[in-house]
């Protein structure tokens, strides 16, 4: 999920991340930044504790530690809270927590069909702005697919 946040003059950054659907056997893992929001499990608080670990009908171990390499060395003097989300089909997410914001490592193979934000794994990055994006794709997520509580379609800037 992408909000504005006091250090973004009011541009989006990535605030929270919602894990689902059938390769995750149903359940939904959000992490959220740090002053925005929390860690869940299926919408019930996981990670409470720092450092700590959590798994679930055969998904992880779900790990929230200090360790392992950020994104964005900007951050580096900053304490780190990273999740670490082993997957099924081989998915690993790194989510490292700032106060207001979140970066993402994904690791995993390509799979058919898809696309996103975070591309399509064609190696072709001509393909990859946000105009080309949004026609393969569109803009928003559909109510009933949409992961996180809220949902707020998206409005175009004036």
């Amino acid at each position: 999920r992408f909000k504005p946040t006091p250090f973004t003059d009011g541009k989006a950054a990535t605030d929270a991340i919602a894990i689902g659907g059938p390769f995750m056997k149903g359940h939904k893992l959000k992490v959220s930044a740090l002053e925005t929001g929390g860690i869940a499990w299926d919408g019930q608080p996981i990670l409470t504790d720092f450092p700590s670990s959590f798994s679930d009908d055969g998904i992880g171990p779900i790990t929230y530690d200090a360790n392992g390499r950020i994104v964005d060395n900007a951050m580096a003097n900053f304490p780190r809270h990273i999740v670490h989300a082993n997957l099924p089909l081989g998915v690993k997410v790194s989510i490292m927590r700032w106060s207001h914001h979140i970066n993402l490592r994904i690791t995993m193979s390509a799979q058919p069909g898809q696309d996103g934000c975070c591309g399509n794994f064609n190696n072709n990055i001509n393909d990859e702005d946000v105009v080309q994006i949004q026609a393969r794709v569109g803009m928003n997520v559909p109510q009933n697919a949409a992961l996180f509580n809220e949902y707020v379609p998206y409005q175009p800037a004036a």
